[in-house]
C-alpha cells in the first residue's frame, strides 16, 4: 500500500480521536440514563459506546498497518448534565453528525489523493453513520411525540421498548 500523506495521517488521527470522544460521550449518556432509571436507553447508549470504542481501535489499527504511529491527544470533555432523555438523544445525534462530516472530509481527501485503501476503509464508516443518524432521528421523533403528549411519563414505556432492541 502507498505511504499515507501528512494530510491523511492528520485526518485519520483526528477521526480516531473523534471516535474516542464519542465513546466517552456515550458512556456519560449511559450513566445519566442509568441514574434516572432509563435502563433501555442506558443499554442503547452503552452499546453505542462499545461500538465507538471499536471504531477507535479500527482507526488505530489502520494507521499502524500503514506504518504510522497513532497520535493520541487530549479529548474534549463530554457534555455535562442534560435535563432529559430527548436532550440526550439530540446530543447523540449532533455527535453523530459531527462524526459523519469528519469521515466524509477524510474520504474526500483520500479520493483526491487517490489513496484507494483509505477510501475503501472509510466506506464502512460512511454506511455506519447513515444508519446511526437514521436510528437516532427515529428515536428523537418518537421521544418528541411522547414527551409533548405526556411529559416524561410515557418515556419509561418508550425506554422499555428500546431495551428490547438492544
Amino acid at each position: 500500500m502507498p505511504k499515507l500523506s501528512p494530510t491523511l495521517i492528520a485526518k485519520l488521527n483526528k477521526q480516531m480521536m473523534n471516535e474516542l470522544h464519542a465513546f466517552i460521550t456515550y458512556e456519560q449518556l449511559s450513566m445519566w440514563a442509568q441514574l434516572h432509571l432509563y435502563c433501555g436507553i442506558a443499554a442503547y447508549f452503552s452499546e453505542q459506546a462499545k461500538e465507538e470504542f471499536e471504531h477507535y481501535k479500527k482507526y488505530k489499527n489502520f494507521l499502524l498497518e500503514r506504518g504510522v504511529k497513532p497520535s493520541i491527544c487530549a479529548i474534549e470533555a463530554p457534555i455535562s448534565a442534560e435535563p432529559n432523555v430527548l436532550s440526550h438523544l439530540k446530543t447523540a445525534l449532533r455527535l453523530e453528525e459531527k462524526n459523519s462530516a469528519s469521515i466524509l472530509d477524510l474520504r474526500e481527501t483520500a479520493e483526491k489523493e487517490k489513496d484507494v485503501g483509505t477510501v475503501l476503509f472509510t466506506d464502512y464508516f460512511v454506511k455506519e453513520q447513515e444508519l446511526e443518524e437514521a436510528r437516532l432521528g427515529g428515536l428523537i421523533e418518537v421521544a418528541t411525540k411522547v414527551q409533548s403528549a405526556t411529559g416524561e411519563g410515557l418515556l419509561f414505556q418508550l425506554d422499555s421498548m428500546i431495551a428490547k432492541f438492544v
